[in-house]
Order: structure tokens, then C-alpha cells, then sequence
């Protein structure tokens, strides 16, 4: 990583905690400049404001959660999965992108809330994501037959979105206490068994 990339994601990294345990009006760019302990030329190099950093911060959440929704399987692998496994590694992907920073958990499901205008985009942006990839998911489990082909497809992918970011507020922000890889599991399959009676076709 080149030197300037380096000091980009040192100030990202710093503001993001900023961020976090202040709130953004309450976070100015001298915090981030004093916390950073970098000359304030150097951080206006990268950001014209704090307004400029909150949004980088969000965006990078999205480049973040591109990379964990991606499934790191072969296709033989994908093809000798059952639908019911397949589920449970998405809920686990999804709940651990939000345990696996604080930080980044509290900014998008408690500080940019009701921030409206450019910063209302960016989270509705990873939020849509989340709901289009569940969306796609149940399209498939139809397509192979292990879904009830008559759900209604907004409805559920919206509530199955819902429940995973108050899931995760409640587990992952409101009770921050880093979880073990135990109790992860535990939380994940108390989601797959509300959420795989209601779509799955029984026999499968």
C-alpha cells in the first residue's frame, strides 16, 4: 500500500472511532486532526471537511460489504450445498460484517440515522444492497425449487433485512460486548429458524 494510501485510511480510521463515540455534530475535524496527530494540511490533502470524511467512511463500508457478501466457495462446493446451509452462511456473513466492528456497526445503524440529505443515500445505498442480495437469494431457492414460489418477494426481503439490522443494533451496538464465535453461531441459527419455516418448502 502506497504511503498516501496509508495515511488516507489512518485518518478514515481515527475519525470512524470519532465518529462512533461522539456522533458526527458533535465530532469536528480538529478532533480528527488532533486524534490523528497529523498537521491539518495533510488530512485537507484527502477531505475538504468533516462532511467529506463521513462520506468516505460510508462508502467504504459499502466496498466492505461487497467483499464479505461475496461467497468464497468453489462451485462444486455450492452445488453440493443445501439450500438450508446456504441460508445460514448468509445470515453468518451478514451478522458477523457488523460484529466484526463496532465501530463501523454503530455508525451505520445508530450515528447516521436522521442525518438526511448525501449521508441518508449512502447508508439507504448498503441498505438496498443487503435487501437486493437477499432478494437474489430468494429467487434462486425458487428457481431450484426450494422455496415457495407465491412469497412475496418485497415483502419478505424487506422484512428478512429489517429484522437483520435490528437484530444486529440489539446484539452488535446496544450490547457491544464482543461475541464469541459460540455465541455468533447461536444468534445466527435462532434467525434460520424464524426465517426458514416460513420460506422453505418442507421436503427440502
Amino acid at each position: 500500500m502506497e504511503r498516501s494510501s496509508i495515511t488516507r485510511a489512518k485518518i478514515l480510521d481515527c475519525a470512524k472511532r470519532l465518529y462512533s463515540q461522539s456522533g458526527y455534530h458533535d465530532t469536528q475535524i480538529s478532533d480528527i486532526i488532533q486524534d490523528v496527530k497529523i498537521g491539518r494540511g495533510t488530512v485537507y490533502q484527502y477531505f475538504n471537511n468533516k462532511e467529506h470524511i463521513f462520506i468516505s467512511l460510508l462508502e467504504l463500508f459499502y466496498e466492505e460489504w461487497e467483499k464479505v457478501s461475496s461467497i468464497d466457495i468453489s462451485l462444486e462446493e455450492l452445488r453440493s450445498m443445501t439450500a438450508r446451509d446456504y441460508l445460514r452462511i448468509r445470515l453468518g456473513q451478514t451478522f458477523n460484517y457488523f460484529d466484526s466492528d463496532h465501530d463501523r456497526a454503530n455508525i451505520i445503524l445508530r450515528t447516521s440515522l436522521g442525518l438526511g440529505g448525501p449521508f441518508e443515500t449512502k447508508v439507504s445505498r448498503l441498505e438496498k444492497k443487503i435487501t437486493v442480495n437477499i432478494t437474489n437469494d430468494l429467487k434462486l431457492g425458487i428457481r431450484n425449487g426450494h422455496i415457495h414460489e407465491n412469497i412475496d418477494l418485497e415483502f419478505v426481503s424487506n422484512f428478512i433485512a429489517g429484522a437483520i439490522f435490528r437484530t444486529s443494533f440489539h446484539y452488535f451496538v446496544k450490547n457491544r460486548s464482543p461475541k464469541k464465535a459460540k455465541e455468533m453461531e447461536q444468534i445466527t441459527e435462532k434467525a434460520f429458524n424464524m426465517v426458514a419455516p416460513a420460506i422453505f418448502i418442507k421436503s427440502n
